[in-house]
């Protein structure tokens, strides 16, 4: 038995209807684990293997026939509109707006350094549920380290993908209720960016970043930064250095300030110019026509550079969170509502 008709056995769909052009279109895109989250399978139908689309079942032979992109929701897969966000369940009404970081921890990381992903969902009166995150796209992975400081329009996905990961993440959620006004504000505002696009930056504007700054509208004050000398000690000691130094005053800061650009003027200058030619910073862009993604300044780079944004850091604050709760496995949504 080939690999590809053993992950089609395994998945529990109907040997008789075995096609390779269709497994191999479904685990070659990892449908099979959106095909899962929702309680699907692949059926049959005129003796051979079908797939739900928008609601109802189609054969192979003419699923393959359309042209586009789809993705998999919980009707089936459906045409992708990239300006367009779509909830990755519905469920029934719960008459208020919740806003529920999310963290994904994969599980085959190497255990020295868990590899991270941030996103958030919003739930919505009527039941709707939408989750969005902030990725890097091919262009930047291409790229490599030639690429590890510059901006690049990011990929705002919705729904995320790490939703359908399974028992390959564990996600860990703190829910939130928040009031109407903010809901509708900050799908409002989710909408314009899907359409418009945000920057992207593996240091400064990466997916943690997306979620703390989204979470500050409807009010939560999440801190991800993190200096790279200081990510592994505790949360609240990067927070008291933050805090004490910017309450220091005015003129002390100044003094500050003057004594850093003395002291660190050549290092300054030197990792601005590693920065600018050899890693990228050359090629940034955004929307705010910054022509470079991260030139450090001495103050910056005395106290507090290098700082970046950290899911490391957005776990921290919400293993201080007493509702935060984890999921493992995948989902079933079951039937729709």
């Amino acid at each position: 038995m080939t690999d590809i008709k053993c992950k089609w056995t395994e998945a529990g769909y109907p040997p008789e209807a075995f096609n390779e052009e269709c497994a191999k279109f479904i685990f070659g895109s990892h449908y099979n684990q959106r095909i899962s989250y929702y309680g699907h399978k692949v059926e049959v139908l005129n003796k051979e293997a079908a797939l739900l689309l928008d609601g109802r079942l189609l054969e192979w032979s003419q699923f393959k026939k359309l042209e586009g992109n789809y993705v998999y929701l919980q009707t089936g897969f459906k045409l992708e509109d990239s300006h367009e966000i779509r909830p990755i369940r519905q469920e029934k009404a719960s008459g208020e707006y919740l806003f529920t970081v999310c963290n994904a921890v994969r599980n085959y990381a190497k255990p020295i350094f868990k590899e991270m992903h941030s996103y958030f969902e919003l739930t919505c009166p009527d039941g709707k549920i939408y989750n969005f995150g902030l990725q890097s796209t091919d262009e930047i992975e291409k790229g490599g380290v030639s690429y590890g400081f510059a901006t690049v329009t990011g990929n705002l996905s919705c729904p995320d993908s790490n939703e359908f990961m399974g028992e390959r993440v564990t996600i860990h959620k703190t829910p939130s209720s928040i009031s109407q006004e903010k809901g509708e504000a900050l799908l409002e505002q989710l909408r314009r960016e899907k359409k418009e696009g945000l920057p992207f930056n593996w240091w400064q504007n990466n997916c943690a970043h997306f979620v703390a700054s989204h979470a500050s509208v409807v009010d939560i004050d999440i801190s991800v930064h993190r200096s790279l000398l200081g990510m592994w000690l505790p949360n609240k000691f990067n927070l008291a250095v933050e805090c004490y130094i910017d309450s220091l005053p005015k003129i002390a800061q100044n003094i500050l300030t003057v004594i850093a650009k003395i002291l660190l003027f050549i290092p300054t200058i030197f990792v601005n110019m590693i920065t600018y030619l050899f890693l990228g910073a050359w090629r940034a862009f955004s929307h705010n026509k910054r022509r470079v993604a991260l030139i450090c300044n001495p103050y910056d780079f005395f106290f507090k550079l290098p700082t970046v944004n950290m899911p490391h850091a957005l776990l921290a604050w919400q293993k201080e969170q007493k509702n935060t709760y984890t999921e493992s496995a995948t989902r079933i949504v079951g039937a729709l509502i």
